[in-house]
C-alpha cells in the first residue's frame, strides 16, 4: 500500500500473487471483488496475468465483482503470476464514510468517527 501525497491524492494498493492451479480442471476466468463503490471511490483496477495486461469488466452475475478473462485456459498444475493495482480516491465533498486528505485518514465505526493524522 502506498499513499501518494500529490495534487491528485490517492491510496495505491499493488499486489503480486504467485498462483498454482491445484484444482481438477482448467480455469478460463477469475472473479475479483473489491470494496463496494458505494463506500469507496477507485479507478478501474489494473491487472496483469504473467506479462499480459487484462481488462476487468463488471460481472453480469454479481455487479460487485469484476470478471478477469484469462488469455488462455489455466491448465491444472500450471503456475502464473497475477499482478493487481488499484488507486482509491478521497470521498467527494459532503460524503460520509472512509476517506483521506493530504495529512489524515478518516473512517467511521458504530461508536463514532475514527481519524489518524500523519
Amino acid at each position: 500500500m502506498h499513499f501518494v501525497a500529490a495534487p491528485d491524492l490517492c491510496i495505491q494498493i499493488e499486489a503480486e500473487y504467485h498462483l498454482k492451479n491445484s484444482g481438477t480442471q482448467a480455469i478460463r476466468e477469475l472473479e475479483l471483488r473489491l470494496p463496494g463503490r458505494r463506500r469507496f471511490h477507485f479507478e478501474e483496477p489494473r491487472v496483469t496475468w504473467d506479462t499480459t495486461a487484462l481488462t476487468t469488466p463488471t460481472s453480469k452475475e454479481n455487479t460487485r465483482n469484476s470478471l478477469i478473462s484469462l488469455p488462455d485456459a489455466w491448465k491444472v498444475s500450471a503456475r502464473h503470476t497475477l499482478w493487481l493495482s488499484v488507486e482509491y480516491l478521497p470521498a467527494t465533498a459532503g460524503e460520509t464514510g472512509p476517506s483521506f486528505s493530504e495529512d489524515a485518514f478518516y473512517g467511521s465505526n458504530p461508536q463514532g468517527n475514527l481519524s489518524s493524522y500523519a
